[in-house]
């Protein structure tokens, strides 16, 4: 997803971080609880593209029991998200099959979108 964001300390009231008005513009997120923390997938998961969501959150599925010191949020803290969803990035690819040229390696599609590749047996590297 492409967003825009910001994380309030809860508790505090106060502006932990934020995307908005910052000249570096929006921001990627891979929405994936390993990868970003789990209340901000839950926040965003099903969001569609114009939508502002404003999530909140326990510590746990926060920043967990050590909080986040960079943001001024403590371990019982509860945080605040506000997320502009900009994009989505497809999870598949779309469109009608293309065939590969004689030689090339060939891609097909799993129903979720996995590709699978197969080189030719007699190509050179």
């Amino acid at each position: 997803m492409t967003v825009d964001f910001a994380v309030y300390n809860g508790t505090t009231g106060k502006v932990a971080t934020t995307t908005f008005g910052d000249t570096s513009g929006p921001v990627q997120i891979t929405v994936d609880s390993s990868q970003i923390i789990a209340g901000l997938v839950k926040t965003v998961e099903c969001a569609k593209i114009g939508s502002r969501i404003v999530g909140v959150m326990p510590p746990k599925d926060a920043f967990g029991s050590q909080g986040n010191s960079n943001f001024g949020i403590g371990a019982k803290d509860v945080v605040v998200f506000v997320v502009d969803v900009i994009g989505v990035a497809p999870t598949k690819a779309d469109g009608a099959p293309q065939p590969a040229p004689a030689g090339f390696p060939t891609v097909k599609l799993a129903k979720d979108g996995t590709p699978t590749v197969t080189i030719p047996k007699d190509a050179k590297a």
